[in-house]
């Protein structure tokens, strides 16, 4: 998939009719790059992806946006964290992300209901970050958090530690997002657990496995 730090809000040239098939991830926001006042991803699709379609640790951007993106078949949809004021000086920053105007699938038609990882040992690499939600359903929002910062994934576990600091001071929107293919398990796997947990469309942080 692609890794970057998104482009302004506005652009609708630079980043725009790119499509992911068959990748450990979509696109990975990168949060060790430059701050700008507002980011965003423009017009993307991402189909079959073991992991996530757009994950994000965004830092130093008070208003990031996911826009025009269509996903399907994927282990997470959309899992954002936004970075903000430090939590131990108290200091409040509000964070801000939209979702809007996208279309995300949990199981289509060609969903083959298979949760084995990539091949060519690309989990064994350490920054590989191999997290999915336990256990093993299709989500399509995962409601992220607003930290004082960045875990430093893929080293770290997902935002789950209290060390995480939060900040609790961030706001999702999500506008015209269409869901579709939740709310069923998959029946088809051969994973017992996956036959059993029905996919969602939106969920909260995962417990730990």
């Amino acid at each position: 998939g692609f890794s970057g730090a998104g482009v302004p809000c506005g652009d609708n040239t630079s980043f725009v009719g790119n499509e992911v098939v068959s990748s450990l991830n979509g696109y990975w926001w990168n949060h060790y790059s430059a701050s700008r006042p507002c980011s965003s991803i423009v017009n993307l699709k991402v189909w079959r992806a073991w992991n996530m379609g757009v994950y994000g640790e965004v830092a130093r951007t008070s208003l990031f946006t996911v826009e025009r993106v269509e996903l399907a078949d994927i282990g997470i949809g959309i899992l954002l964290h936004a970075v903000g004021g430090d939590a131990l000086k108290h200091d409040r920053f509000k964070l801000q992300y939209t979702i809007r105007d996208s279309t995300i699938v949990g199981q289509s038609p060609n969903n083959a209901c298979s949760r084995k990882k990539p091949s060519l040992y690309a989990c064994d690499f350490y920054q590989a970050y191999c997290w999915t939600p336990y256990p093993h359903n299709h989500t399509g929002i995962f409601i992220g958090a607003a930290n004082s910062g960045a875990s430093h994934a893929p080293k770290i576990s997902p935002w789950v530690d209290s060390s995480s600091n939060p900040s609790l001071y961030g706001e999702l929107a999500v506008v015209n997002v269409t869901f579709g293919g939740f709310g069923t398990p998959c029946a088809a796997s051969s994973v017992a657990r996956q036959r059993a947990r029905r996919d969602v469309a939106f969920s909260a942080m995962a417990p730990p496995a």
